[in-house]
């Protein structure tokens, strides 16, 4: 049987490490990775009217960058709504079946509000 004070020789040597130790270098390095992320996140966030009112609580929302829907939320009580995604770029909301260009930028949040007019193949979604 080894001695503590051989199994504490070899692992300043770097021979032996015990695995409980490994996976807490893991951890700490997993968690050091997530907090980096939300810097390079980009939030957008704004309101969503219907015939001049706060849109009802609940219009599906869903952002697009490219071919891959990046982030997906619904507007609150008062036809608010705020998405984060991991990135920056030109990507499109959707709400309702209408879709609109939007500019992110993982500097600072950036707002967009709009009107949603008609509903199905006829809807609008036009920036205000």
């Amino acid at each position: 049987m080894k001695s503590p004070a051989h199994t504490l020789c070899k692992m300043r040597q770097g021979s032996e490490m015990p695995s409980a130790t490994r996976s807490l270098r893991g951890m700490a390095a997993a968690i050091a990775l997530l907090a980096a992320l939300p810097a390079f996140a980009a939030t957008m966030l704004g309101t969503v009217l219907r015939d001049g009112q706060p849109a009802k609580p609940g219009v599906p929302l869903t952002l697009r960058c490219g071919d891959k829907a990046v982030a997906k939320g619904t507007t609150d009580a008062h036809g608010s709504y705020r998405l984060t995604v991991a990135g920056a770029g030109r990507c499109r909301l959707s709400a309702d079946g209408a879709s609109a260009e939007v500019i992110l930028n993982n500097q600072a949040p950036v707002q967009y509000d709009f009107n949603l007019q008609g509903s199905g193949a006829s809807a609008r979604l036009q920036r205000r």
